[in-house]
């Protein structure tokens, strides 16, 4: 499976062997919207248990949330913070996998994949600087395990840098996820 269809399955296996690590995943149930626009929750454990919160600045969306974000390799991104500081260390690049039978074809194209536990509310600011057509797949996993996507298809030109802004509050108590890109 490649980006234009969302997340690779490396990730996906990896977000489900994590969440089952913390808080046991019981039930993956996948709703894929094949509308690029609009996002697609994914409900992911049906045991999970709300925590109360204090809403104080550095309350996380949940012990077992995460935002991921995939990209084409022709370009970088950077991510800020609520606080506007600069997120690093929790970024690597995800190889295609091979055939296995020996041939080394491989499926798909490498992917730049950014995968921050435990995010706090706020908005998330995600440049991205390169040239040429990319994707991105940006998602927040809430801590019970609804999944909130969107995916991108954009172009740079050389020295452009979009900005997408990931908006992580709260509505009546239940994650609210908003992307908008400001260029």
């Amino acid at each position: 499976m490649n980006i234009k269809s969302g997340f690779s399955i490396f990730t996906i296996f990896f977000v489900v062997a994590l969440l089952a690590v913390i808080g046991g995943v019981v039930d993956l149930v996948v709703f894929r919207n094949s509308e690029l626009s609009k996002l697609s929750p994914i409900k992911l454990d049906k045991h999970a248990t709300a925590s109360s919160t204090t809403g104080s600045a550095l309350e996380t969306v949940g012990s077992s949330s995460y935002l991921l974000i995939e990209t084409s390799t022709n370009v970088k991104i950077t991510v800020f913070g609520p606080n506007n500081e600069e997120i690093i260390g929790y970024s690597y690049v995800e190889n295609p996998i091979g055939a296995g039978d020996g041939s080394g074809e491989v499926s798909g194209e490498p992917l730049n994949v950014f995968s921050y536990p435990k995010p706090q509310y706020g908005k998330y600011l995600v440049n991205i600087s390169g040239e040429g057509i990319y994707i991105l797949d940006a998602s927040v996993i809430g801590k019970d395990g609804e999944i909130f996507n969107n995916t991108f298809k954009r172009e740079l030109k050389l020295g452009e840098v979009d900005e997408l802004t990931i908006d992580l509050s709260k509505d009546n108590g239940k994650l609210k996820v908003s992307f908008v890109f400001n260029r």
